[in-house]
């Protein structure tokens, strides 16, 4: 059923983001795929993700672009795209990923934030992958979502528990769980196809 009319309007914009991405990910996947590889809040994102933005997946409307949201969205995407991506428990035994090197020249603070938003996910992903992949098949701001947050928590809390203070909302909190999950995922298929 569609609720879109009884939720807040920043889960209807995240729900059409997401649908957004998962259109820009279908018709121009590797356009897609140079943006996310791209490091986020330097100078030149706006104007790639602005080149994304095509009148096949706007249709008539206009889009207010949030460029954290739109590049969870993408992420998310390609991983509900590919099945070979969904997590598995070996996902724990990925090697760590070093999100913060390189730095890019002239990282503003809000990258280094990123960041850390990312390495968090990525420790409570590696925690409970099972979860973390369900969530992707979950509608942004529904009962399920907030199950699976629910369930998330403890994790979350522990990951973050050596770190100063950082606040987040759930809807960038969905952003970076599939950012980790994709980085995670293609990293252990790039080693499993190594090793065979």
């Amino acid at each position: 059923m569609n609720d879109d009319h009884a939720v807040s309007p920043a889960t209807r914009a995240q729900r059409t983001m997401l649908a957004y991405g998962q259109c820009v990910v279908k018709r121009y996947r590797g356009f897609a795929k140079a943006y996310i590889e791209t490091p986020p809040y330097m100078l030149g994102e706006k104007k790639q993700a602005r080149a994304l933005a095509t009148n096949e997946c706007l249709g008539n409307g206009g889009l207010k672009m949030s460029f954290g949201l739109f590049r969870g969205s993408l992420y998310e995407a390609f991983l509900v795209s590919q099945p070979g991506l969904l997590l598995t428990p070996e996902i724990a035994s990925v090697p760590p990923i070093d999100y913060r090197n390189p730095v890019p020249v002239d990282a503003p603070a809000a990258w280094f934030q990123h960041v850390a938003l990312v390495e968090i996910a990525d420790c409570a992903i590696r925690a409970n992958p099972g979860t973390a992949s369900e969530l992707f098949t979950t509608m942004a701001g529904s009962p399920e979502e907030a199950g699976i947050y629910r369930i998330l928590s403890p994790s979350l809390d522990s990951c973050m528990s050596d770190r100063e203070k950082i606040t987040f909302s759930k809807i960038a909190l969905r952003g970076v769980l599939a950012e980790a999950a994709y980085k995670l995922s293609t990293r252990r298929a790039k080693l499993a196809a190594v090793r065979t």
